[in-house]
């Protein structure tokens, strides 16, 4: 009121001044006019209105900042009202410059093919000292076709680490020549990305002396490293106006450090799904499936999962997963390594294996640069091991529902305020928590000033934020991680200039789960029911109350799109040297795949290891047809005990039903192959490969009901 009184002042003495009437200048006014509002505005009772509308504005835009804090809040929140959950409208739509450089994650180039360079590669220079020469040099021609054709990922066997996490590396500034500027903000970023690495890992990068092993950072056509330690100076491509940010660094360097993509790992399935019909072809081997050691959850929010539309054709995805609430975790932006990020690295560099200290609470074991032992703590927790809540006073506290429910609640509560409260609950619990009544304030576009947030997915991750004014909404921990535990917190800081809303109640409980013990076999998707038992609903054939039954008339076939998922046979690997792998590059080499996506390959070795997939189903007894495609890539059998085979057998047999690996056997091309498997009493089918000096791969493995015709 006060400014609009001021204003029609203003007028009347410019208009003063236009005739004479006072003494002082136009600017000796206008600059008292902007004393004078400064004051009103920090005084006026009228005035927050005004400074709300300052200070809101880029909230209220209708278009938010794709880089900004208020971008990534508006992706996880809805806003709860009696006609329904409404999402942010101006969230935006161009995506943030982090996710276009993903796009930019470009295939290195092949390699040397001398023969030195080759076997240092496939780590075979040890091993093939001691093998005759003809099968070396058979060995040789395998390694030179493997890496000249479009695989990606070079160490298909396992990425060699850095010897005691020391990373030696240089900058070649030359490449940088046309785009000096691009070159101090690489050397700001690659010292932000070591610092990050050097507080919480033992991995240390350091400015190379005369090492014969390091990186070499380059400005190349697109972002790119090899996986793990390859030897001399391997390149990391950061290239100038298009990789430059602390995200692509990080990612790249820990790709140098052995690290495959989230999307990559072996226990993605349930977590993510490839859409291979848009993904391009040219980029099909950065979505296949690797043999990777996990020593923590599947991470959303880690540095190396690709977006969802990530080298997608036709604008779609080209990965889904399950539960769609949770993509903002994959959009938001990434500027640190995640909590599990950090845990992968200290676990596959043996960081912290002298370490003694216990983390409570979710928190991670890390050292920092003094070698000292100490705690990573999930955001809301605080102290040495992560026991004590990070929370302001008069609000937040631990919660046990062990014994039975309990309500969390704020009626009336001041902005500015910053609350967390942990739930916790039995063994083979998930909290589930219920919004009953609901008042928090929003804006017209929909975006929360102030919120509850919900972590059912990772407590190490930020969870979903709700707003609003209607109550109902509910969550449960998803069984990954310790589903027993849910972090809930509520900011009314961040935009500590919004009036307060009438607050909140929430009822939080344990439910029995017969999910946190994985029943559900073969792809089965498990729910839990109210009496504290499960349900698994079963695909691909399967039947019974774990999935785990293939009636006499299903059929099961494994086409490797979702990985191993529901196909009937799986990886033995305690009887494995050797494991097949998941490929998807397209072999020009190698003709007659109608599938085309994802397969399995064996690659070539001379130890004669062995892998094993096998049948656990509980088969009823019938007559069956199993069917394949294969293919070997060679330049020929040489039948003198070094040929790559595949042989199939069955428990009702005393003799192979099938062995392929012979004179007889088609090369460099899919050769479809079928035989009859005799009914048989709790029925057990193998298919043992052994890796010899071909490389040879498997795809379409089909079951059906009767006799092959």
């Amino acid at each position: 009121m006060r400014i609009a009184l001021l204003s029609t002042l203003v007028l009347l003495t410019l208009a003063q001044l236009s005739i004479g009437k006072v003494t002082y200048t136009k600017d000796e006014i206008q600059e008292a006019l902007r004393e004078y509002i400064k004051e009103v505005q920090e005084n006026d009772e009228d005035s927050p209105s005004v400074v709300s509308r300052a200070k809101a504005d880029s909230l209220d835009n209708q278009s938010l900042d794709a880089e900004s804090d208020d971008e990534d809040d508006a992706e996880s929140q809805k806003v709860e009202l009696p006609d329904g959950e409404k999402t942010p409208t101006n969230t935006n739509s161009n995506g943030k410059e982090e996710q276009k450089q993903d796009s930019n994650d470009k295939n290195p180039p092949p390699l040397s093919n001398s023969r030195r360079e080759m076997m240092r590669i496939r780590g075979l220079e040890k091993s093939l000292a001691d093998a005759p020469y003809a099968l070396a040099k058979r060995t040789i021609y395998s390694v030179l076709k493997k890496v000249n054709s479009k695989s990606k990922r070079i160490f298909a066997s396992g990425a060699i680490l850095w010897e005691n996490g020391r990373i030696p590396y240089t900058i070649d500034e030359k490449t940088f020549e046309k785009e000096p500027e691009e070159l101090k903000v690489l050397k700001t970023i690659l010292s932000e990305s070591i610092e990050q690495l050097s507080t919480t890992t033992c991995v240390n990068w350091v400015k190379r002396d005369s090492e014969t092993d390091y990186v070499n950072i380059i400005n190349d056509s697109g972002c790119y490293s090899y996986v793990g330690k390859i030897g001399g100076g391997q390149p990391v491509s950061m290239q100038a106006n298009g990789c430059m940010t602390v995200h692509t660094m990080l990612h790249e360097m820990l790709h140098a450090m052995g690290t495959e993509h989230e999307q990559s790992r072996s226990d993605r399935a349930g977590m993510t799904s490839m859409i291979w019909n848009n993904i391009d072809s040219n980029n099909l081997n950065n979505f296949q499936m690797g043999q990777t050691s996990n020593a923590q959850p599947y991470d959303y929010k880690s540095l190396m999962q690709y977006e969802l539309w990530s080298f997608a054709k036709d604008g779609g995805k080209s990965m889904s997963i399950p539960d769609k609430s949770l993509e903002y975790l994959i959009s938001n932006k990434k500027v640190a390594l995640s909590l599990y990020d950090i845990g992968e690295i200290n676990s596959a560099y043996g960081c912290t294996k002298q370490c003694t200290n216990k983390c409570q609470n979710g928190g991670i074991v890390i050292v920092d640069k003094d070698n000292k032992c100490g705690c990573k703590c999930p955001t809301g927790l605080k102290g040495d091991d992560c026991s004590q809540l990070d929370t302001s006073e008069g609000c937040g506290g631990f919660v046990d529902v062990t014994a039975g429910q309990k309500t969390i609640a704020l009626d009336t509560y001041t902005a500015g305020i910053d609350c967390t409260w942990l739930v916790k609950g039995g063994a083979n619990t998930r909290i589930k928590a219920t919004i009953d009544k609901l008042d928090l304030p929003y804006n017209d576009n929909f975006d929360c000033y102030h919120w509850l947030e919900f972590r059912d997915y990772l407590i190490g991750d930020n969870g979903k934020e709700r707003c609003g004014t209607e109550g109902g909404a509910s969550f449960t921990k998803m069984v990954i991680g310790d589903p027993s535990r849910m972090m809930i917190r509520f900011n009314s800081a961040k935009h500590k200039d919004k009036a307060a809303g009438k607050g909140f109640s929430l009822t939080v409980k344990a439910l029995q789960s017969g999910c946190s013990k994985f029943p559900c076999k073969n792809g089965g998707l498990c729910t839990d029911k109210d009496d504290g038992t499960y349900k698994c609903s079963c695909i691909n054939g399967f039947s019974g109350d774990q999935c785990n039954d293939l009636a006499a008339t299903a059929s099961t076939k494994c086409d490797f799109q979702d990985d191993f998922r529901g196909c009937v046979f799986q990886e033995n690997k305690a009887a494995s040297a050797v494991l097949f792998s998941l490929a998807s590059s397209p072999m020009t080499d190698v003709s007659g795949n109608t599938n085309g996506y994802q397969y399995l390959s064996l690659t070539y070795g001379w130890e004669m290891k062995k892998t094993v997939l096998e049948t656990s189903a509980k088969f009823e007894a019938a007559e069956r047809c199993l069917s394949f495609q294969y293919y070997y890539r060679t330049d020929q059998f040489y039948n003198d005990g070094y040929d790559s085979t595949l042989t199939v057998t069955s428990s009702g047999s005393s003799t192979a039903l099938l062995k392929i690996g012979d004179a007889n056997t088609p090369l460099n091309k899919w050769t479809a192959v079928k035989v009859t498997v005799p009914s048989t009493p709790d029925l057990k089918l193998t298919i043992e490969g052994v890796q010899g000096t071909a490389e040879m791969g498997m795809d379409d493995i089909s079951l059906k009901p009767g006799a092959c015709a």
